[in-house]
């Protein structure tokens, strides 16, 4: 804070949106590309990530807001949830997520950053047992292996089926053209590539992301500056071109969903959206959204409790 005072001449505080507003674009005049919900300038972690390597202050604010909450969320409470051996023992949440995806509290160790230094700082002071030991494991790609289940879309399938790298053929699917041309495109362009805006594609639409979420999200993650009329081709590229039984899966969940009322995933985990019928254009699009992703999101959390369970039973 006292850096901040410094070099911007005012004293403000990081964790404060409209003081960060202030900052960003009263006076350091950044455009306002994104708002709120009440039509107020962003200030979310995906805005400043986006504009932080522009100017120095705002990547101060940005590591103030990471050390602030790994401070107050872990380094200082963590004490208080450990037991006479220096163990923790999380909460476990089954009813907590709609799509049935584990949850933890008290305290959350599904939140601990893993793409930064510090967070791995904290990550580091979680210990096994003695004769203990972790192990990570990780389903590749879940979502879109469940979603070609569905739609049974044939270059999903083919993708998965024939094991190459699916984000070089979705790239090659969208834009029509070669995989050496894929992979020259990533080498030349690395973050602002064909490939790494077909990845964010690709794990947005199962999300129901629209073209200015991308766009944000494009700006954050790989730092590529896409215009919203850009964003938008890509997801139809996505649809349309590269896979468009997918897009039937899509239209077919809408249609099931304003019939029953609700969805369900592959083990029959129902999830009612009264919103369907909705007068309020927002909120119909929320449970739309929902409709697609739910079948998706709550199979693949199924898919992982019975690959934790054979995993328990085989170790």
């Amino acid at each position: 804070q006292e850096k901040l005072k410094n070099d911007l001449g005012v004293w403000i505080n990081p964790s404060s949106p409209p003081q960060v507003a202030m900052v960003i674009y009263d006076m350091l005049k950044f455009p306002v590309e994104f708002k709120t919900e009440t039509g107020q300038p962003s200030t979310n972690d995906k805005v400043l990530e986006a504009l932080a390597p522009l100017h120095p202050s705002i990547t101060d604010i940005t590591d103030y807001r990471e050390l602030h909450k790994l401070r107050s969320t872990y380094a200082i409470k963590l004490p208080n949830w450990t037991d006479e051996f220096g163990r923790v023992h999380p909460n476990y949440k089954y009813t907590r997520v709609a799509s049935g995806r584990l949850a933890l509290s008290d305290p959350n160790l599904l939140g601990i950053p893993v793409r930064s230094e510090r967070g791995n700082v904290i990550r580091a002071g979680f210990v096994p047992e003695n004769g203990h030991c972790y192990v990570g494991v990780d389903l590749s790609q879940i979502e879109v292996r469940v979603a070609a289940h569905y739609s049974q879309d044939p270059n999903l399938m083919q993708i998965f089926l024939s094991g190459q790298d699916f984000h070089d053929l979705t790239t090659s699917f969208m834009w029509k053209i070669s995989l050496e041309e894929v992979k020259a495109d990533h080498k030349k362009n690395g973050g602002a590539s064909k490939r790494s805006s077909a990845k964010n594609v690709s794990f947005g639409v199962l999300y129901g992301i629209s073209a200015k979420g991308l766009q944000a999200q494009l700006k954050s993650k790989c730092h590529a500056d896409w215009s919203e009329e850009q964003c938008q081709e890509m997801i139809d590229l996505w649809l349309t071109t590269a896979y468009p039984q997918v897009k039937w899966y899509m239209e077919k969940q809408k249609s099931l969903c304003r019939q029953r009322g609700y969805v369900e995933s592959m083990y029959g985990r129902r999830r009612y959206l009264p919103g369907v019928h909705s007068t309020i254009p927002r909120l119909r699009e929320e449970a739309h959204r929902a409709a697609i992703n739910h079948p998706i999101q709550a199979s693949a959390a199924e898919v992982l409790k019975i690959s934790q369970r054979n995993i328990w039973n085989n170790v």
